[in-house]
């Protein structure tokens, strides 16, 4: 069984695209040195310096996607020219260079995954970098959030008979429960969005809980 791709609302799809910028600008208060690691060496699920350059090089790719001669795109042709070279990445991501990074979110690009596609997907990203940047910076809401990954993670185990959900079977288990959330790191949030992002879609009831 697949997720059926749908129309995704521009207004997550610029959300999600903030959300990731801000992460970085987050990682590099905490840890200037990060944008240091080289993005194809990077492990996501391994640390938070592993985060942010994966994190940089799916942005860089999304902006070097942006058509320059698109009509709505021209208008802040200067911005997509600036972002579209990966070196604008390669250093810490300041307040600054962060808003000006705002001005070209939702901008029409060529680069799309097909996996990325869903709506459910999407917003499941947009959740799970809403627990990135609540942890990093000790905001609250974070409990409301981890309720809604719970309920995700306990609806899942409902399907195991659906082999890709068999396969997330000890990851399930334990988002559902609480133990694994005591000392939840980034990285362990990071391994949560990437290994359930494509399977939220099959949950009929969890499709209306995730919102952006």
């Amino acid at each position: 069984m697949s997720c059926g791709e749908g129309r995704v609302a521009k207004l997550v799809v610029e959300q999600v695209f903030e959300r990731r910028a801000e992460l970085i600008h987050e990682i590099d208060l905490q840890n200037p040195e990060a944008s240091a690691v080289d993005p194809a060496e990077a492990d996501p699920e391994g640390s938070e310096s592993g985060l942010r350059a994966v994190t940089a090089h799916r942005l860089h790719e999304e902006t070097e996607g942006m058509n320059r001669e698109n009509f709505v795109v021209r208008r802040h042709r200067r911005g997509v020219e600036r972002f579209a070279e990966f070196q604008a990445w390669s250093w810490p991501l300041d307040r600054g260079a962060l808003e000006a990074f705002y001005e070209i979110a939702g901008l029409p690009t060529g680069y799309r995954p097909k996996e990325d596609r869903s709506q459910e997907t999407r917003r499941f990203d947009l959740l799970s970098l809403r627990f990135h940047l609540t942890l990093l910076k000790h905001e609250p809401g974070f409990d409301r959030l981890r309720d809604q990954a719970s309920e995700a993670a306990l609806l899942l185990l409902d399907q195991l008979s659906i082999p890709a959900v068999a396969a997330q079977h000890d990851l399930l288990e334990a988002v559902g429960g609480n133990e694994w959330w005591v000392d939840v790191t980034v990285p362990m949030l990071e391994r949560m969005r990437h290994r359930l992002r494509g399977l939220v879609c099959l949950i009929d009831k969890f499709r209306t809980k995730i919102r952006a």
